[in-house]
């Protein structure tokens, strides 16, 4: 599978990108100055940038895309994402 490796510019709302173990993707759903809020099949998560690109350091080919272990849940709204405000 031929992937990308992301820099922090190239993070983008809507980027699906392949996490490090290869079983699954997160799908970046805002970004907040250094703070990533995604997605994937586990739920919605947010990190910093550098942590983000530690876990998921390409974008998700097709071939990554198409493969069953990698299948995501459908957007979610923002409303439906954990604040990390106190």
């Amino acid at each position: 599978m031929a992937t990308q490796k992301l820099r922090p510019q190239d993070l983008v709302i809507g980027s699906r990108c392949l996490h490090v173990n290869g079983f699954f993707i997160r799908q970046i759903d805002n970004i907040e100055g250094d703070t990533v809020i995604y997605h994937d099949q586990y739920g919605p998560g947010r990190c910093s940038m550098s942590a983000f690109l530690k876990r998921c350091p390409a974008v998700a080919s097709e071939e990554a895309e198409a493969l069953p272990c990698t299948a995501t849940h459908p957007g979610r709204l923002r409303s439906q994402i954990p604040d990390a405000s106190p």
